[in-house]
This record gives structure tokens, C-alpha cells and sequence, in this order.
């Protein structure tokens, strides 16, 4: 290996190796406070050394056997595909459409999780505000309302996770497509993407499920599949029109659906850009991804003016921040003076914060967050530090301990899966009588005879969690882990990758400082729908002479 291999290998196993000691602790139920007894210190070190060996050799044994063409070639192949473009593609289609069919009626007319009903309760009652996605909202009741107006919400419902079904396979059967198209991927390396897809708990379990993440995701992947095009084929992209307006297309879904989609746009573009101005690459591109942009803040714009959207503020963007705070509070409260104590008061209850603190979640906390003008949000924010001076590892435990199933591949139990659309049942179709007497209608009717099918489906995902191999591909530690190896790989042979791997990179950042990431894998579903498709093509890039 040359010496930058050795620095980016060895740089990333240490970080990875510290990573992985400490979120045993918690894993194990031990307090990070239990580190400063001698015996654990030691035990810490000695895990840290062993994983940081662990990863290094994993790194050399990349290093060996993927950047050689004897590997690649197994791989990948230098023939013409046999069928034309236009066929490879509808073939994919109906081979995607076909295996996830199943897995869409089985849940007629829809699944429907929290957030979702609530979207669709403040559609209905016109109150719509941007805590949640306007723009998914405006969606949801479109495809609804006409349907409850006949006492048929539910034929609506499904109309809608059809949709959503109709994204998924259109967005999958262009990765697929692009291996075979431009990266002449061998039928063995499209047969074992296609079996991720068709097998992954993560893909299948969320068809029928009307959810704003899922939706979101397969357009973030849609948005990492167009700069992958482009790369591969620069030239055919910029001479496409529809490709552009795919691009585009996709830029305004991930602004609209998400309220972060903004920072993996914004992420990709400042790359983009970076790009341009020292290599003088990338123009036309970056030029899309601008118009693409300005499109999705020009809609949202009028959305929000047209629906009077209600700004909810900043609460969700500081909630690691109030988790951190809470922490302290609970750890620390004997030497918290009186005035600082009251600078917490003004947005927080001080008092009760040990109470409420959750380390899985900061929503106990957060939700008690009360604006209280700009001085007093500044006020806290300098405490903030200033309590971070005094004990950092308070609040790197209240981050960790929230979010080291990241890095614990052993959790088997992060999984979330909708069966039906009671998750819902407060949201009913209202008519006031008087103020103490409202009368309540269901506006979706569910077969009673598809319940036991649902049961049975549910299971059969819960039980792809434990088999021997799909079990990784419904784990999150699992998929994190093959970002960060084949990043550092791609980035220590000179392999053209951090444009591509932003949007997943930014959305691991966005899982850890979310309110919650146990129980609630759909933050990162990007990831998982986007890194077997970038794995082949590092390997692909792997296999070039260019590379060193």
C-alpha cells in the first residue's frame, strides 16, 4: 500500500475503533460515567487497539483483492449489452413491479404511520404548518379527499401507496439499468442488487405504507442514481434534456418532502461547485442542480403562501441540543447556580428536565422546548457551551447513547413496520354539533379479511431480520459500516466518490442528531436503498488502470 493508503486506512480504523468500544458500553448497559473506573478504562483501550487492527486488515484486504482486473472481471464486463437500452429498462420494471406486487396488496388500502395522519389532519382542518412537509400533505389529501367525499377514503388511500409503489420500481429499475448500461455489470452483480432489492425488510415491508420518509428516500436515491449517470457518462447527460429534468424532477421531491432534504441538495451543490472552481469540472451540472434548487424554493414559496403554512420554528433542528442540555441537568444539577438554572426556566422546564430525559429519545424534551424570543434562545445557547467546557463527555454520551446502534451491529430489534390504518384513529371526518357534542366518522374502512394476511407479512419481515443473511440487510450498523469502508477505499485509490456519497453521508449526520434513530429506521433509508449500487461502482472504478 502507499503511504495515503496507509493515512486514510489507518486515520478511519482508529475513529471507527474508538466509535465502536465506547457504543459497547452502552450496548451492554453500562453508564459512560463507568469509564473512569481503572478496569473499564482498560478494557475501553484494549477493545479500541483490537478493532482498530480489525478494520486496518479489513482495509488491506480491499486493497488487495478489488484494485487488480483479475477481480474486477468477475464482476464486470467490457461486451455491448445484447438488448437495447429502452428494453433493458422495461425489463427491470416489470421484474421489480412483479416481486413487490405482493407486498402492496397485502396491505390494501394502505398502512398509515403517525406522522402521516398527522399531515392529513391538518390538511382537512386547513391548520397546515412546516413541522412536517406541506408539500406531502397537499399530496396525501389530493389523493384522498375526492374519495371521502363518497364515503371512500380508502380506495384514495390505496391510489396513493400505488403511487408511491410506482416511484420505487421507476427509481430502482434505473440503478439496475445503469449497471447494465453504463457500468457493463455482469449478470451475477445485477442478480445479487436485484435480490437486495427484492429481499431487503427495508424496501418491502414499507410498500403500502403511506409515509413521507420512504417517498423521500427512494427520491434522494433517484437524485445519488442522476450525478452516478452523469459521472459514468457525462457527455450523454448533458446532451438529454430528459435527463436534466429527471435531475431537476428529483432536486424538488427531496426540498419538498423533508424539511433536511434542503442540506443533501445543498451539500452535493457546494461539492459541485468545489469541483468547479478548482478543477473546472462539473459547470453544466452544477448549473441544474442550481435551477433545480431555485425550482424547489420557488414551489415551496408559493405553497407555503398559498395553504398560509404556520412556521413551527427551530425545535427539531436543536433537539440534540435541548437532549444534551436535559442530560447535564441530570447528571449535574448540584453545581448549577440559580441564574444560570433560570436562563434554562425560559425555554425549557428546568425542573423536571431529569424526569423527562429519555436517552433513546429527545422527544420527552423537546417537546417542551417554548420560544421565547431570540435573547433568550442566544442566552441558552452561549450556557450551552460554556456547559460543554465544563464536561464534554456529558454531552458526547447523550449523542452516543442515543445513537450507538449505529455502530452495534448485534442490535436486531431497530425495526418499525405499519400493518394497517388504526395507528391513525384520531383523525376522523368531524362535524361540530356544538362545542361539547362533535360527531366522528371514519373516513377509511379496512377488509377485516386482509387482517391475518398483514399479521402474516409483518412477521415474515420480522423474521428476514434474523436469518443468517438477510438479516444484515435489514441492519442499519451493517449498512453504515459499508459506507464508511468503501468511502475511505474510494477516497484513498483516487476514486472520484465524494459528490456521490454526500447524500448519504449527510443523511447519517441528519439519523444522528434526529430525535430518535432506535425503532426508527426510515432516516436511514437512503442509505439503504442507495450503497449497493455505489459499492459496484467503486469496485468499477476500482477496476480502471487509471487508478493508482
Amino acid at each position: 500500500m502507499s503511504r495515503t493508503q496507509k493515512i486514510t486506512y489507518g486515520t478511519v480504523s482508529v475513529i471507527m475503533a474508538l466509535l465502536r468500544a465506547w457504543s459497547l458500553y452502552f450496548y451492554q448497559n453500562v453508564q459512560a460515567s463507568a469509564l473512569t473506573m481503572t478496569g473499564n478504562i482498560v478494557l475501553f483501550v484494549l477493545r479500541s487497539v483490537f478493532y482498530a487492527f480489525l478494520f486496518f486488515a479489513l482495509f488491506s484486504l480491499m486493497q488487495r483483492f478489488f484494485i487488480n482486473r483479475r477481480a474486477a472481471a468477475k464482476l464486470f464486463d467490457d461486451k455491448r449489452p445484447t438488448v437495447s437500452s429502452g428494453k433493458q429498462y422495461l425489463f427491470w420494471c416489470s421484474v421489480l413491479a412483479v416481486g413487490w406486487l405482493p407486498h402492496l396488496i397485502i396491505k390494501y388500502p394502505g398502512a398509515v404511520c403517525w406522522d402521516s395522519w398527522r399531515m392529513l389532519s391538518q390538511y382537512r382542518a386547513h391548520t397546515i404548518t412546516n413541522f412536517q412537509s406541506p408539500y406531502y400533505s397537499v399530496l396525501f389529501g389530493l389523493f384522498t379527499d375526492p374519495f371521502v367525499k363518497f364515503g371512500h377514503g380508502e380506495i384514495g388511500l390505496f391510489l396513493f401507496a400505488v403511487f408511491h409503489y410506482l416511484v420505487f420500481v421507476f427509481v430502482f429499475a434505473y440503478s439496475l439499468w445503469l449497471l447494465c448500461i453504463h457500468m457493463k455489470a455482469k449478470r451475477t452483480a445485477c442478480v445479487a442488487v436485484l435480490l437486495c432489492d427484492l429481499l431487503c425488510p427495508y424496501i418491502i415491508g414499507y410498500f403500502g405504507v403511506i409515509m413521507k420518509d420512504s417517498l423521500y428516500s427512494a427520491f434522494v436515491f433517484l437524485f445519488v442514481l442522476c450525478l452516478l449517470d452523469y459521472s459514468l457518462d457525462p457527455q450523454a447527460f448533458e446532451h438529454s434534456v430528459w435527463k436534466a429534468l429527471i435531475l431537476i424532477f428529483s432536486i424538488v421531491n427531496v426540498y419538498l418532502i423533508r424539511r433536511n432534504g434542503s442540506l443533501v441538495i445543498f451539500a452535493v451543490l457546494v461539492c459541485l461547485l468545489v469541483s468547479f472552481l478548482f478543477r473546472k469540472k462539473n459547470l453544466r451540472l452544477s448549473l441544474v442542480v442550481v435551477l433545480g434548487l431555485a425550482a424547489a424554493m420557488a414551489l415551496s414559496s408559493i405553497i407555503n403562501t398559498a395553504l398560509d403554512v404556520l412556521d413551527t420554528g427551530s425545535r427539531d433542528a436543536l433537539s440534540v441540543c435541548f437532549q444534551q442540555t436535559a442530560r447535564y441537568v441530570r447528571d449535574y444539577k448540584d453545581e448549577i447556580p440559580e441564574e444560570e438554572a433560570d436562563i434554562v426556566r425560559k425555554i425549557l422546564p428546568y425542573d423536571e428536565l431529569p424526569n423527562l430525559y429519555d436517552p433513546r429519545i429527545s422527544d420527552p424534551v423537546k417537546r417542551e422546548y417554548v420560544p421565547s424570543g431570540t435573547e433568550a434562545l442566544k442566552d441558552w445557547l452561549k450556557l450551552w457551551a460554556r456547559w460543554f467546557l465544563r464536561h464534554p463527555g456529558c454531552y458526547f454520551a447523550a449523542v452516543m447513547e442515543q445513537n450507538y446502534y449505529l455502530f452495534t451491529p448485534e442490535v436486531l430489534d431497530n425495526a418499525s413496520y405499519y400493518r394497517d390504518v388504526t395507528i391513525g384513529y384520531e383523525l376522523k371526518k368531524t362535524i361540530d354539533i356544538s362545542e361539547e357534542t362533535p360527531y366522528y366518522e371514519p373516513i377509511f374502512h379496512e377488509p377485516e379479511t386482509l387482517k391475518n394476511g398483514k399479521e402474516a407479512a409483518v412477521r415474515e419481515y420480522m423474521f428476514l431480520h434474523r436469518l443468517p443473511v438477510t438479516r444484515w440487510l435489514g441492519n442499519l450498523a451493517f449498512w453504515f459500516y459499508l459506507l464508511v469502508f468503501f468511502a475511505a477505499f474510494a477516497a484513498a485509490n483516487r476514486i472520484p466518490w465524494v459528490i456521490l456519497f454526500m447524500s448519504e453521508i449527510v443523511s447519517v449526520g441528519i439519523a444522528v442528531i434526529s430525535p430518535v434513530i432506535y425503532g426508527h429506521p426510515r432516516y436511514l433509508f437512503p442509505l439503504v436503498y442507495g450503497m449497493p449500487v455505489l459499492i459496484l461502482y467503486v469496485l468499477y472504478m476500482a477496476s480502471k488502470e487509471t487508478c493508482s
